[in-house]
């Protein structure tokens, strides 16, 4: 899977608004902004986008949510191998969960969609495996959030990256070994 684009609408510091980061491509991509400007808001929407449901209003959702309330929305579009797809998440206001093709064409709504995620991620319908998070783990600035992993399970990348090796989020240019700011 390759993340091409992400698009945040309500979310935290985006109250009321939109924030964009489009046409991610096959090459290494630097995510280089100044303090408080949102980094770690798109990484935590995107992580909610693949293992928050679209139901949930627990602690990471609440805290993707503005001060002055509303409904917290992401789109994600990735590539696979069978094509491009776009998945769109809204919490706590009117929720629901949708993936679409690259025409726009439904592909699963609702629970269906969260099953679909769910395969994609591993961890069929019973929701992501373990260990499925891959770079998603990681928390820019400090260590590791811990994650148990069935014995002899191994960690699969989530995004590839120009040098095909894993994303990890410490990681100054998303490929490297060397944590980042």
């Amino acid at each position: 899977m390759r993340l091409r684009g992400i698009e945040l609408t309500n979310v935290r510091r985006f109250a009321g608004k939109r924030a964009s980061l489009l046409g991610i491509g096959d090459s290494v991509t630097v995510l280089s902004e100044p303090n408080e400007s949102g980094k770690s808001t798109l990484f935590d929407a995107l992580h909610a986008a693949f293992f928050e449901r679209h139901r949930s209003r627990n602690a990471a959702i609440l805290s993707l949510q503005p001060h002055a309330g509303g409904a917290p929305e992401v789109e994600v579009e990735i590539a696979l191998p069978e094509g491009r797809f776009r998945i769109v998440k809204r919490w706590i206001n009117r929720p629901h969960a949708r993936v679409t093709d690259a025409t726009g064409r439904p592909i699963a709504l609702a629970d269906e969609a969260e099953a679909w995620i769910d395969r994609l991620m591993g961890g069929g319908l019973a929701g992501p495996s373990v260990g499925a998070a891959g770079g998603f783990g990681a928390r820019a600035g400090g260590p590791a959030r811990p994650r148990a992993r069935p014995v002899g399970a191994a960690r699969p990348p989530l995004f590839g990256c120009g040098r095909d090796r894993p994303h990890d989020r410490r990681a100054a240019d998303g490929c490297g070994d060397r944590p980042g700011q």
